[in-house]
Order: structure tokens, then C-alpha cells, then sequence
């Protein structure tokens, strides 16, 4: 993973999540379609994220063309086989379709309403508790872009952005379990 825990405590949350940052328009024709993003309309380069209950950051993986969807991102990144037994994973509607690929985990994904018809009550209530758990991943998200060099256009080759991504992601570990031991929070199920 990351950077090492010092809490001790154990995770029984993986919540994950992509984000996107724009880049230089290639100059070859091929590299720029793969870099972009239909979503955005512009291209970009994504890089994905897991974190805990906490907010903590467990995995960072190397970025990818802002065109790869982020269930493909998740599959192709072998994070799957990596995941420790017991933990609930969650994500956005983006992950539609991940519990299929993990048919012995607890899945938590959010309803989507169909063509022209409208979410249930229970629906919209089971959308609402997912949407209260995974602010912590757009939290974490939050915090990274804090830094420059993950909000402007990258400009810098792009093989770095993962070495970079990375050194970003050590120093917001770092002020998470700061912050986490100020708040004196114990292991518990409750965040």
C-alpha cells in the first residue's frame, strides 16, 4: 500500500473513486484519442483511489488515459485479488456492474433510475446513507487537489504523473493521521 498505518486499527470500508486532471493535447493523432475524455471533453489523464472509513488513503495506482472507464480501470488495476476478506467496497454509479466481478464481497453502489422512471422511496433513502458514507473519498479527493500540481493542466511528461500522484498521496496520508490522532478517534465501527 501507501504509507504504513500507524493507527493499528483495522479497515471494514474500501471505498473507491477516479479522479481526472487535464493534460497537453498529444500531438500524434492515436495518443489523443486515448487521452480523451468524452465525460470532460477535454484530455485528461485519471488516477484512481481507495480509502478507508477514515478517509485514509490504502492504494494509489498508476494513471491512466483519461478514455479508460473507471469499472475497466478498477478490473485492469488487480486491486480486486488485493482486497482483504470482510471489507465492504463502495463506489459511485461509475463501479455499476463491480458485483458481478466480486460475487463473495459486500458491494455498496447507489441506485440509478432507469429510462424515464423515478427512484422508490427506499431507493432514494439507500442512495442517500451510500452518499453520507462516500463523502470521505470526495473529502480525500478534496485534500490532494490542494496541491497545484494535481488541479492545473499537467504539463510534464506524462509517465511522471503517477511518481508524483504518489508523493502527493504520502503527504496527505501524513496530515490524515494527524489529524485522526488529534481527534484521539479509537478503532470502531463508527467514523
Amino acid at each position: 500500500m501507501v504509507t504504513p498505518d500507524q493507527s493499528g486499527c483495522a479497515d471494514w470500508l474500501a471505498i473507491v473513486d477516479a479522479t481526472e486532471q487535464r493534460v497537453e493535447r498529444a500531438k500524434v493523432y492515436e495518443t489523443q484519442r486515448r487521452f480523451y475524455s468524452g465525460k470532460r471533453k477535454a484530455h485528461t489523464i485519471k488516477t484512481q483511489i481507495i480509502v478507508n472509513e477514515h478517509g485514509r488513503i490504502r492504494d494509489v495506482r498508476d494513471s491512466v488515459p483519461g478514455s479508460t472507464h473507471d469499472l475497466t480501470l478498477l478490473r485492469e488495476s488487480g486491486v480486486k485479488a488485493e482486497l482483504p476478506e470482510g471489507l465492504t467496497v463502495m463506489g459511485d454509479t461509475g463501479y455499476r456492474g463491480l458485483q458481478n466481478d466480486l460475487p463473495d464481497r459486500s458491494v455498496a453502489l447507489p441506485y440509478r433510475p432507469k429510462d424515464r422512471q423515478q427512484l422508490t422511496s427506499e431507493e432514494k433513502l439507500h442512495n442517500h446513507f451510500i452518499s453520507r458514507i462516500r463523502i470521505v473519498v470526495e473529502n480525500t479527493l478534496c485534500e490532494l487537489k490542494h496541491f497545484q500540481a494535481l488541479v492545473t493542466r499537467f504539463r510534464h511528461s506524462l509517465e511522471r504523473h503517477s511518481q508524483i500522484t504518489r508523493a502527493i498521496v504520502g503527504i496527505v496520508n501524513l496530515r490524515i493521521d494527524k489529524r485522526l490522532a488529534y481527534l484521539s478517534t479509537p478503532c470502531s465501527t463508527t467514523t
